[in-house]
């Protein structure tokens, strides 16, 4: 399978405002009378292109695999990281987090991938695109998570970007943003 270069867009439609102050992908065609109903998708191994991995300038991204459980705990064992994420997390929410997240993938076709320094190969963080109940209503929100020696690059810009443009371009979602916490 050939990995893919992002070509990220110039501009992003703007994200919408859900009731719950969250910004997410909308314009997806499931009925609100059943706020619960999932999204049509493919599944993963009809998609095309596949979405296991995506390139930035300087992201390397893979699909979350089993393996990547020491990386994730890695993460979520550090405060600074983890101070707007719901603090850090023990073994065992690590592997239940870790779970979640491969069900995701298998289930929608997308998920969280975890992010490479693509000079060093060395783990910078993760990035996602997931179902999440806001206000109970469906939506899929795209978000990040870097190691504190990861910030300031911009490497959190350009991963959502390539995120947005997965969300948009590969999966039909019409436009993306983040949920904002106050600090």
């Amino acid at each position: 399978m050939a990995d893919r270069v992002m070509n990220l867009p110039r501009t992003i439609v703007p994200p919408v405002l859900t009731p719950s102050g969250a910004l997410c992908f909308q314009g997806s065609p499931h009925d609100p009378a059943e706020p619960h109903a999932t999204r049509p998708h493919s599944p993963p191994d009809q998609m095309t292109p596949p979405l296991d991995r995506f390139e930035t300038t300087r992201v390397l991204a893979e699909r979350l695999v089993p393996e990547h459980l020491p990386e994730v705990h890695r993460m979520h064992q550090d405060p600074v990281q983890m101070e707007y994420l719901g603090g850090i997390r023990d073994a065992a929410a690590s592997a239940a987090y870790l779970e979640r997240n491969l069900r995701h993938w298998e289930e929608h076709g997308f998920g969280l991938w975890v992010l490479r320094d693509r000079e060093t190969g060395q783990v910078a963080g993760r990035a996602l695109l997931r179902h999440l109940d806001i206000a109970g209503v469906d939506e899929v929100e795209t978000g990040y998570s870097f190691h504190p020696a990861f910030w300031g690059r911009g490497l959190a810009t350009e991963t959502t970007l390539a995120c947005l443009r997965i969300g948009h371009q590969d999966l039909g979602l019409a436009v993306g943003g983040l949920v904002e916490h106050e600090v």
